[in-house]
């Protein structure tokens, strides 16, 4: 609910053109149209506006992750886990963004502290001291972590939907 999934007319503030809110590249850009909810039982327009837009959340956790030379699931992954943890945001000069300020809560119900076998989970993450056992994602972090990196609504509007085109 903290999350919408509707990138705003331009009328209600321009957040089609910030950085990393659009899509694959500045001409994917585009408003949310009814035509991006086609086939969903419900429309993920969200309540409260708390949190980033995530209509075009998977182009975003693949930049993140590229920055940092990891798989955008266990980048995802490791978000939920600690959404403030710095050491995942970095600007463009490589520098760690400061993450304490946010509000988004973490998910460790979705995770679980299990024994190190082998080389271990493919998404666990650091155990801090503990070099016997690893953090590992439930089910519901990966389903979840799957979900959000298919977020990608940058599909070209059929012409008769396009509205940011003006008629001559």
């Amino acid at each position: 609910t903290c999350h919408p999934q509707l990138i705003r007319p331009t009328s209600l503030g321009d957040q089609i053109f910030r950085t990393g809110m659009g899509g694959a590249s500045p001409e994917s850009r585009r408003e949310t149209s009814y035509y991006d909810y086609q086939g969903e039982k419900y429309a993920q327009i969200g309540l409260t506006r708390m949190g980033p837009d995530l209509s075009n959340f998977g182009y975003r956790a693949e930049k993140y992750a590229a920055a940092l030379g990891i798989s955008p699931e266990h980048w995802i992954v490791s978000h939920l886990y600690n959404p403030r943890n710095s050491s995942l945001h970095r600007g463009k000069n490589g520098e760690e963004i400061d993450m304490s300020w946010s509000n988004c809560p973490a998910q460790r119900q979705m995770f679980e502290k299990k024994p190190l076998n082998g080389q271990g989970d493919s998404l666990a993450l650091d155990a801090g001291n503990d070099p016997k056992h690893q953090i590992v994602p439930l089910e519901q972090a990966r389903v979840l972590a799957s979900y959000l990196m298919s977020l990608k609504r940058d599909d070209t509007l059929p012409e008769s939907m396009d509205h940011s085109k003006k008629s001559n």
